[in-house]
């Protein structure tokens, strides 16, 4: 490994504990400055001694001081032991998660994938025919996909294909009470439910990645080095993604590293519209509820693959350009 290259790692890696660290202490304080008590939402209408609740505080750990409370939060979580959720009692965190971060890990994945191939290959073409009127409709197209809330996109959505046409189911993420005869069955049900709520995430951030992609390569194709491409007599296609290209994706790297914590919030919305049992809604019911070892451990894995996926841009970083090295 080339010693420039070892220092930005060691560099990268130690930015990265510390933001991480700094983030732990935000996702324990967080939840506490929320307005109401955890167990004014567990017991609800219910009526509870002063010794009942005493000992509600005492099992979920409420009546440490908060200083205590946070060394053991402190200590749990990077031991990945989360507790018990509060509204689900006496299900464990963990448990919870398990069930509810594949689908989201779908969604997104998906959702991620069709923005940044679309976006790149439309942000190359927008450039190629700049001033067109290709190049015109699909920014206005894609800015009006990008002002439009999350949840006001999937509400049309689901009202127009789901209620009116009948094409997709209108919630959850399985049918409910369905038998499927193989794996392929099963997934094209999961598909189906899926659909809807993937085209809605892949809407929220397309223009981003669009309007990046092509303002990048409109700045590249003036370079020294696209004249020469050009003047040797190559075709402007492959001087578009042969040569513009790879220097014009550093900024829409940079964007999709972003992209998993700004998705995170589109995806609450979104699973709510659609009722779908993902990380999204998980992380609404939390807040709903003052689960504060839920939200915290959503807001844990929010975080880890926020810091992760930094970190790799900037590996890609290297390997895009060595200059960052340096």
């Amino acid at each position: 490994m080339p010693m420039g290259l070892g220092r930005y790692i060691i560099k990268r890696s130690v930015h990265s504990l510390l933001t991480f660290f700094v983030i732990l202490v935000l996702i324990f304080l967080l939840p506490r400055m929320m307005p109401g008590d955890p167990l004014t939402y567990y017991i609800g209408g219910a009526s509870f001694t002063e010794e009942d609740v005493e000992k509600l505080k005492n099992i979920f750990g409420l009546d440490k001081p908060i200083t205590t409370q946070f060394w053991l939060f402190l200590r749990n979580t990077l031991m990945g032991e989360f507790g018990l959720s509060y509204k689900y009692y006496p299900r464990a965190v963990w448990d919870i998660l398990v069930d509810r971060v594949p689908w989201t890990l779908l969604l997104m994945g998906c959702a991620i994938i069709l923005q940044t191939v679309v976006g790149i290959f439309l942000g190359i073409f927008c450039a190629w025919k700049r001033g067109s009127k290709w190049d015109i409709s699909i920014q206005t197209v894609t800015l009006l996909l990008y002002s439009v809330p999350a949840f006001w996109i999937g509400m049309i959505l689901l009202f127009y294909f789901s209620y009116v046409l009948g094409w997709f189911p209108l919630f959850g993420n399985v049918t409910p009470g369905a038998t499927y005869t193989n794996f392929f069955a099963f997934a094209a049900d999961v598909a189906r439910h899926a659909i809807l709520p993937i085209i809605t995430l892949t809407c929220v951030l397309l223009a981003s990645r669009v309007l990046i992609m092509r303002y990048t390569m409109l700045e590249v194709l003036e370079e020294d080095y696209i004249m020469t491409a050009r003047a040797k007599g190559l075709s402007e296609r492959r001087v578009m993604f042969s040569h513009a290209a790879r220097n014009a994706l550093l900024p829409t790297v940079t964007d999709v590293g972003l992209t998993f914590g700004i998705m995170m919030g589109g995806a609450v919305l979104t699973e709510t519209v659609f009722s779908y049992p993902g990380m999204g809604r998980l992380m609404f019911e939390a807040v709903s509820g003052r689960d504060y070892p839920l939200l915290q451990a959503t807001f844990f894995l929010v975080a880890v693959c926020v810091v992760i996926a930094n970190f790799v841009v900037d590996l890609i970083y290297t390997r895009l350009d060595p200059r960052i090295r340096l």
